[in-house]
């Protein structure tokens, strides 16, 4: 460095800030991740990594409150992120424990596409939120405007 320049306070990035992945995003997508395969294994009997024996409920809770608490931190839109990722979590575990339902070995890349699959109409949601929200409050509501 020069003299004259100056280091980023901690935390910030120089350049352009969705070009870097945050430390507290990659932990909100690690989060969802890990809560997505925990749920689907234990909801399943047979399946199950710890073997809670936890209703089917339960596993729905917690994957909607996770995907929440992600949209909340991932998207610049808090309330479309907060609902959407709900969704997402929650469809995504449904589509996982309903294949797991009936099969005996399933190989993990097809597990994953039918998660998301299970997470699409949480994704039309927040796509067709965000562009209501966008268009109803412009750039007021974002993160981008926040000091």
């Amino acid at each position: 460095m020069g003299t004259g320049e100056q280091l980023p306070p901690s935390g910030q990035t120089t350049g352009d800030p969705k070009a870097s992945l945050s430390n507290v995003s990659f932990a909100a997508i690690l989060m969802a991740v890990i809560t997505l395969v925990v749920c689907s294994r234990e909801m399943v009997p047979g399946w199950g990594l710890l073997h809670l024996g936890w209703e089917r409920s339960t596993f729905y809770l917690i994957a909607g409150t996770v995907g929440a608490i992600a949209g909340i931190i991932l998207d610049p839109h808090r309330l479309p992120g907060l609902i959407s990722g709900a969704l997402m979590m929650a469809g995504a575990l449904f589509c996982a424990a309903l294949v797991l339902d009936h099969v005996e070995r399933i190989p993990n890349v097809i597990l994953v596409i039918v998660e998301g699959i299970g997470a699409l109409p949480g994704f039309a949601l927040y796509l067709g939120y965000a562009w209501v929200y966008n268009h109803t409050f412009g750039k007021r509501g974002s993160t981008q405007d926040r000091p």
